[in-house]
């Protein structure tokens, strides 16, 4: 068999996110904003050949029992929720106004959006901040920075359609998000989110 594995390698690489998961879990809002904009300016100098050759990079996060994965390229950042303002006769999914860095976001509830309940009253967990919405959504426990290469992603059927927020799956159970998919989602054809 000519394709061993190296395990060795594979363990090595295993130690190395362990490692990066555990300074993840150490940063706060700021210092993950750093390390994500670190990155992107790193990964937007490496020169690739196409486009299947590149990671898939993910900031992952729990929501409920379910690990989901979001591109960096669709996040402007990340925040630790503090304090949010109540909006009266706000429409479920919108749980508020957060700051952040001088602007005030709508604060959407990613369970809602995605059919599963959510409470007002859920306080806590972090702010994932859509670049192009320019909204926040609340999301439960931050895991990591994760890069998938293009085979390890299983799109979602094409049947789904536009409805879904789920872009595809990854290894896992991991559930991948797109930006592109939340802008066409009817919440967002319906509602102002703009604050």
């Amino acid at each position: 068999m000519s394709d061993s594995i190296d395990w060795s390698a594979v363990k090595e690489r295993l130690r190395k996110s362990e490692q990066a998961l555990q300074r993840a879990f150490k940063m706060g809002g700021k210092d993950l904003d750093e390390a994500l904009r670190a990155r992107a300016k790193t990964f937007s100098r490496r020169q690739r050949g196409s486009d299947l050759e590149k990671p898939l990079q993910l900031l992952t996060f729990r929501l409920g029992d379910h690990l989901y994965g979001w591109p960096l390229t669709d996040l402007a950042g990340v925040r630790r929720i503090n304090r949010v303002t109540p909006l009266p006769e706000a429409p479920a999914e919108l749980l508020g106004a957060v700051s952040y860095r001088g602007d005030v976001l709508a604060l959407l509830c990613l369970k809602r959006l995605l059919g599963e309940s959510c409470e007002r009253t859920e306080r806590g967990g972090n702010a994932v901040i859509l670049r192009e919405l320019r909204v926040a959504c609340r999301v439960d426990e931050l895991e990591g920075l994760i890069d998938l290469t293009r085979d390890q992603v299983e799109p979602l059927h094409p049947s789904a359609g536009k409805r879904s927020l789920i872009a595809g799956f990854g290894p896992g159970g991991l559930r991948i998000l797109s930006g592109a998919s939340f802008a066409q989602h009817s919440y967002f054809q319906t509602q102002e989110v703009r604050l």
